[in-house]
């Protein structure tokens, strides 16, 4: 009978225990939205990563890995449908039930219009662009950044109670960080913001309006389409009329297109990386991110 008894009052002993807390799994789309929902989760649990880090979010295939993290997801925190509608098809036929948090589509989201024509400088503010997507690259204002930490939060803790005051502690501790990394880069920055560029493709709009910088040109568009000779011919005009002092490449994308644009200038160059291909992923990504983005540029326009 004793080895009963002790049989007994071990399970009794269990039962005793409180309840493991259900800890969400949660994946998410690129590179910087999956660290702020590391930040949000701290200690407790870890996202996973849907897009590899330098690859292009504008088409991707997952491989079976991601696939099957997204299968196993209870929470999909990304950009949005209008952003990557092959991402939208993927979540439909693999994880219809689970809680999906568009960011681009929550309320107070800061959402900006494409810009369209050659030169930045002749882009309309007051033209219809009810028919366009808008810019995807919402994830480089860090003003949106902090309204998606408290949004990401509230959807851990709906799902998991018992740790509701460790999501909002988390969120709050990196909407402090945050709020002082971008106090930081607006007076790293303030000097610049006359100083012309050009940029590989039309990515910072988000973090040109935030920080007051002075982008002259793309040689591709937000999509990041390839751009054709007769559109580098043109852009290469615009260098030559503009004050232009760095061409900044992606990491992503062949450097001889911008080599190209620039030859015979004295334009400096530098390399911007909107994804944090070249970073370690994981809570600390998106701060290094937007500092690594303000580094490059003092070094290029400084």
């Amino acid at each position: 009978m004793k080895p009963l008894l002790t049989a007994l009052a071990l399970l009794c002993a269990f039962a005793a225990l409180p309840a493991r807390a259900d800890i969400p799994r949660v994946a998410t789309d690129i590179p910087a939205v999956h660290s702020l929902v590391a930040q949000v989760m701290g200690d407790l649990g870890t996202p996973q990563l849907l897009i590899t880090a330098g690859a292009s979010p504008h088409g991707y295939s997952m491989r079976p890995s991601q696939a099957r993290d997204l299968a196993e997801a209870d929470i999909l925190v990304w950009m949005g449908a209008a952003q990557m509608p092959w991402l939208a098809k993927a979540q439909s036929a693999l994880a219809a039930n689970a809680v999906s948090i568009e960011l681009m589509q929550l309320p107070d989201t800061i959402v900006l219009p494409p810009r369209e024509g050659l030169g930045f400088a002749a882009h309309d503010d007051h033209a219809d662009h009810s028919d366009h997507a808008p810019d995807p690259h919402a994830w480089l204002d860090p003003v949106n950044a902090q309204l998606w930490l408290a949004h990401i939060a509230t959807a851990l803790a709906a799902h998991d109670p018992d740790n509701a005051a460790t999501y909002t502690a988390n969120a709050e501790a990196a909407t402090a960080t945050l709020q002082k990394l971008q106090s930081d880069i607006a007076t790293q920055l303030a000097p610049l913001q006359q100083v012309g560029f050009v940029v590989f493709h039309d990515a910072y709009q988000y973090f040109e309006a935030r920080f007051g910088l002075h982008a002259i040109a793309a040689l591709s568009q937000s999509d990041a389409s390839t751009p054709g000779p007769s559109r580098v011919s043109d852009l290469r005009g615009i260098l030559f009329a503009a004050l232009v002092k760095c061409a900044f490449a992606e990491p992503q994308f062949n450097p001889r297109l911008m080599a190209t644009l620039i030859e015979g200038t004295d334009i400096r160059t530098g390399i911007l990386d909107p994804m944090g291909a070249s970073l370690i992923s994981g809570p600390m990504l998106y701060d290094n991110l937007l500092r690594g983005m303000a580094d490059e540029m003092v070094k290029c326009l400084g």
